[in-house]
């Protein structure tokens, strides 16, 4: 890990289109405990024992598009979406939560990037893409840098309608408040964790 920038956990990876024009986009999402832990709708951390729904200020950090190739060598387009480990755990055993999790970080990739993605994406079997590595699912150093200037106070979400595919209909459903709090924790935890972090 360099002095400027730390090294994400891989999580799993998101398969979406761009809205229109169809180009492939990967969202790899990932962790790291340099950012802050989601907070519930009372203002406090949650634990290990909280229920994903309960989580309504959920901090993340939004990385720099990567172009890349795929195996039919056709253009792709990678982006890093970095929780705190909490989230990827909460994941994993609340798929609502998980739903909510993707459609949050599309959010911020449409508001930091300007792009916006289709609502029928997937989960595919990889854990990370356009990555170091023989084959590219080794996890890129963040920037601290591109950490740091996501730490505004005022870049807060709205409360956005999510349209949540099940098997055999669509519910409409408001989710929950989610907000991108200031990670301000992250430079010092990130130094702290960059030797025990490195793979």
């Amino acid at each position: 890990t360099t002095g400027g920038s730390f090294t994400p956990n891989c999580g799993f990876v998101v398969k979406a289109r761009k809205l229109y024009t169809g180009d492939k986009v990967f969202l790899n999402i990932c962790s790291h405990p340099g950012v802050q832990v989601p907070l519930t709708a009372g203002g406090s951390p949650v634990d290990e024992n909280t229920p994903g729904q309960f989580a309504r200020q959920i901090p993340l950090l939004i990385g720099q598009p990567r172009d890349g190739l795929d195996k039919s060598n056709q253009p792709i387009i990678a982006i890093d979406c970095v929780f705190n480990p909490w989230v990827i755990t909460s994941v994993s055993r609340d798929n609502m939560f998980k739903v909510n999790t993707v459609e949050l970080a599309m959010q911020w990739v449409h508001q930091d990037h300007q792009i916006k993605l289709h609502k029928n994406w997937k989960i595919i079997k990889s854990k990370y893409k356009c990555g170091g590595g023989k084959i590219g699912n080794v996890p890129i150093p963040f920037p601290i840098e591109d950490a740091k200037s996501q730490s505004s106070p005022n870049k807060e979400s709205k409360g956005v309608n999510q349209e949540v595919k099940k098997r055999n209909k669509i519910d409409k459903t408001e989710s929950p408040k989610l907000t991108m709090s200031s990670p301000s924790e992250l430079l010092k935890q990130a130094r702290k964790s960059n030797m025990s972090n490195e793979a």
